[in-house]
């Protein structure tokens, strides 16, 4: 009996042991570890860069620069190493009235946490408890950044885990009085639900705002745009889907923008950049603030 309960114990000390280590990694995550700012280029052409993302190339530039020349704002998704990040801000930009992606890109990249476990506490407490208990390092530092350009034209934009960060940063910008109606928001692979995102937006661009220029893009097989967030979708479809997510990097929730190799359907697919294999646009959800 005495040796039974030993055990018990033993198994209870060692389960809390490793609860413990999971949310230090997450508290650690949140409030003690900065953000970097990064300055995203392409180191070729641009038909180049959109099929091969290690041509990419990112430099580490100081936050009032990024203040300064931030005028594409991009903040990274979940399990993004700093490598990843800059090429998906690359990939999910989006092109300009003559075909061209942007010559830079300012990126804000949120280092991911030191578990899988820790990363997704991460994601959840932003998304469903900072509001109530306190927002992240991440999501104060995205304020004074969209804060910092003043009114000028500023395109903010937030992949995965990006588009929490961006809603709770227009919230806190709110929350100070801050508008610009220059503003341009544009989220993709929405870990949000897309109501949600485009009514915190609605808050900055103000009364003088279009809301035409916020949109939320989502596939409907995109697991962390329909499971873990709640947008309408193919519930089905999204969980066959969570594996390749985790796998590969031309999932559902990785071919948003210009796409990548190997992706069955891509968002926005140009000439010269990467052909899907299988492409259905009606994956394809694509919501305006002026439609809320």
């Amino acid at each position: 009996m005495q040796k039974e309960a030993q055990a018990q114990q033993t198994i209870k000390n060692a389960a809390f042991k490793q609860v413990t280590v999971y949310t230090d990694d997450a508290y650690k995550t949140m409030f003690k570890k900065e953000a970097k700012f990064y300055r995203v280029t392409c180191g070729a052409t641009q038909q180049e860069c959109m099929n091969d993302a290690s041509l990419v190339k990112m430099e580490e530039i100081d936050p009032e620069t990024a203040k300064r020349d931030g005028k594409i704002l991009a903040v990274n998704g979940i399990f993004n190493t700093q490598e990843r990040a800059g090429q998906l801000a690359y990939q999910n930009a989006s092109l300009d009235g003559d075909k061209n992606k942007p010559s830079d890109i300012t990126l804000m990249h949120i280092a991911p946490a030191e578990t899988t476990l820790g990363e997704l506490m991460v994601a959840t407490y932003e998304q469903k408890m900072a509001s109530t208990f306190g927002y992240t390092n991440a999501d104060q530092t995205y304020a004074e950044a969209l804060q910092g350009r003043g009114a000028e034209a500023t395109v903010s934009m937030g992949h995965s885990r990006g588009t929490i960060v961006q809603t709770n940063a227009f919230n806190i910008a709110a929350e100070n009085g801050y508008t610009n109606p220059g503003l341009v928001v544009e989220g993709v692979g929405m870990a949000v639900p897309a109501s949600t995102y485009i009514a915190s937006a609605t808050k900055v661009l103000g009364k003088d705002g279009n809301a035409s220029n916020i949109t939320a893009t989502y596939m409907t097989n995109d697991p962390v745009s329909v499971i873990a967030a709640g947008n309408p979708g193919d519930a089905m479809g999204a969980i066959f889907e969570f594996y390749n997510v985790m796998k590969t990097s031309n999932s559902a929730h990785s071919c948003y923008g210009t796409g990548a190799a190997g992706c069955a359907t891509i968002a926005n697919p140009v000439p010269g950049g990467p052909l899907p294999t299988n492409q259905h646009m009606n994956n394809v959800q694509v919501i305006r603030g002026a439609s809320q």
